[in-house]
């Protein structure tokens, strides 16, 4: 993804392994934007090791590919079903299932753990 990795010492993170960031770290809110529940001044944790949609479901950071290049990254909310990967594609319980998400150009390169949200929006 293209984003800036915040880490501490409390984190394991190494920048990449074949150009795709591996490991948990701390990310700005506005980097992962996912309607409904991740807003631009939320602290994500997020885990860069987590490159599949579970049965259980949650919110994923996933990359769109064109041409071999990443051209949006965000987060959004997915679930593994019987007939593939259910994603809620707008935030806004739009659900739609995808064989797998090359089907969209998609890649999923981490999952989010913990969204913290500053006491002053919630």
């Amino acid at each position: 993804m293209s984003m800036t990795i915040t880490t501490s010492a409390h984190q394991q993170h190494s920048e990449s392994v074949n150009g795709q960031a591996t490991g948990r770290a701390m990310l700005q809110g506005y980097q992962c934007l996912c309607p409904g529940h991740i807003a631009a001044g939320d602290i994500v944790a997020a885990n860069f090791d987590v490159r599949d949609v579970h049965t259980g479901g949650g919110q994923y950071l996933v990359e769109e590919i064109e041409e071999g290049r990443v051209v949006w990254s965000g987060c959004r909310s997915m679930v593994r079903v019987p007939g593939g990967i259910s994603v809620d594609v707008d935030g806004r319980h739009n659900w739609v299932t995808f064989p797998d998400l090359s089907a969209v150009g998609w890649r999923v390169v981490g999952i989010v753990e913990t969204v913290y949200r500053p006491a002053r929006h919630q």
